[in-house]
């Protein structure tokens, strides 16, 4: 009997948990967040996003929370290159940035 009443409160402790603030279930990772922001105003920048995994400290700390579900990252990264373009109809060049259209200049041409 006592070992079916914990069993209730290890699945129950689980379940609110894992609907917690990290959006996943313990020992996962959670969802994307949204792609941050271009670190380029124009052409050839990239951006990321990231998740984390959803582990509540064990004996304080996260190291022993990863161990406990085989994970090696509290975080995880994807990165993308930006859509960002040049203005006026510049293209960018890999190594030279922006090359502008004529009658166009400055870094996105758009001087």
């Amino acid at each position: 009997m006592h070992v079916f009443l914990i069993c209730i409160i290890l699945i129950r402790l689980h379940v609110s948990l894992g609907s917690g603030e990290c959006g996943g279930p313990i020992g996962e990772y959670s969802q994307w967040h949204p792609w941050e922001n271009c670190n380029q105003t124009c052409g050839g920048g990239i951006q990321r996003r990231w998740r984390s995994i959803c582990c509540p400290a064990i004996n304080g700390t996260w190291s022993n929370c990863l161990a406990a579900y085989n994970k090696t990252e509290i975080f995880r990264f994807e990165y993308q290159p930006c859509s960002e373009t040049c203005s006026n109809g510049g293209v960018f060049m890999i190594g030279t940035g922006c090359v502008c259209s004529p009658g166009y200049t400055g870094r996105c041409c758009s001087i």
